[in-house]
């Protein structure tokens, strides 16, 4: 089979290659399920463990080194958080990057913090058994979202999001979320600890957000309180958006006021597909006005000046993935 081709089914590679990052909230657990799963599985694909690695360049050729020596019959799978997975993202779009890496199919069987790429491409009834995943998973492929900002002095900068951009609450409850001191908390770390702090940590960030203000595609100023990207149906442990499916294409949603009851309605529609926001099409333009505004790509927050005029498009390129989400 030529390496750049690729089989319908996870089953029918014969390899993967699996990235750990040791640093991730809960990848031992899942190292150790991955591990417990797949111990004595006699058919389909072998596995291979490595460590990722911080440089994404380094990364890279890692990642070619090993998709060339199993002349690119390798799945490279990674248990990571997703700011981890957006860097493979970044890898597997990167236009040097030669096809053999390119066509490798992306899995990842959890790990991390939100995990909203695993359980954007995993069924509940596989969460739990990584090994069903390989033997029943199809490849399916996405669009990553391309961010592009420009600053008012005219400073340019590119990101890619697998599952999600924002700007607003969201991104401040992201920054919440990564907040070293919390992330370390001791009942946080037990298992199904997080169900209980993490929760009550985004309360926190959504009473510390105000509105912003920006430039819409019109061209008219008008305000959020958050303003959403969605590219793939769950989003920050919380939202199950029924609207959004992992194919694309993107879905936009505005939340206008702080007030809780707006805030909960548009979740509620959301989650149950009658939300009011719109898919989006080719781009969506628009420039924050206000100071202070956290805006986050995939968990990982930063704040946005004020005149930061933002595109948001898809990425040029599909990213193969192992899924047994069915997608339309």
């Amino acid at each position: 089979m030529s390496a750049h081709e690729l089989p319908h089914l996870a089953k029918d590679f014969e390899n993967i290659d699996l990235f750990v990052n040791p640093e991730s909230t809960n990848s031992q657990r899942t190292l150790k399920l991955v591990k417990s799963g797949f111990d004595g599985w006699d058919s389909g694909p072998r596995i291979e463990y490595h460590e990722t690695i911080p440089n994404i360049d380094d990364f890279k050729q890692k990642l070619v080194e090993v998709c060339e020596a199993k002349d690119g019959q390798t799945i490279t799978g990674i248990i990571a958080g997703d700011g981890s997975i957006n860097n493979l993202v970044k890898i597997k779009q990167d236009i040097d990057l030669p096809k053999v890496a390119q066509k490798s199919p992306l899995w990842t069987p959890g790990g991390g913090n939100a995990v909203n790429f695993f359980k954007a491409v995993t069924s509940k009834f596989h969460s739990q058994h990584p090994e069903e995943v390989i033997k029943h998973g199809v490849i399916d492929e996405f669009y990553p979202l391309l961010i592009k900002t420009t600053s008012w002095e005219g400073e340019k900068d590119e990101k890619l999001a697998a599952s999600v951009f924002s700007v607003g609450a969201m991104a401040v409850a992201a920054s919440f979320l990564n907040d070293q001191k919390f992330r370390t908390n001791k009942l946080r770390n037990y298992r199904y600890g997080e169900l209980i702090t993490d929760p009550i940590r985004i309360l926190e960030s959504l009473k510390s957000t105000s509105e912003f203000e920006f430039l819409n595609q019109d061209n008219q100023a008008t305000q959020a309180y958050d303003l959403l990207f969605l590219n793939s149906p769950h989003i920050a442990k919380i939202i199950y958006a029924k609207n959004v499916k992992l194919t694309g294409p993107a879905y936009t949603l505005e939340i206008q006021k702080k007030k809780t009851i707006d805030v909960v309605k548009a979740i509620s529609m959301l989650a149950i597909g009658r939300s009011k926001g719109r898919f989006m099409d080719d781009f969506y333009r628009f420039t924050v006005l206000s100071d202070n505004v956290m805006a986050q790509v995939d968990g990982e927050a930063w704040e946005i000046a004020s005149g930061t005029n933002i595109e948001v498009s898809y990425a040029n390129n599909a990213i193969p993935v192992v899924t047994t989400i069915e997608n339309p």
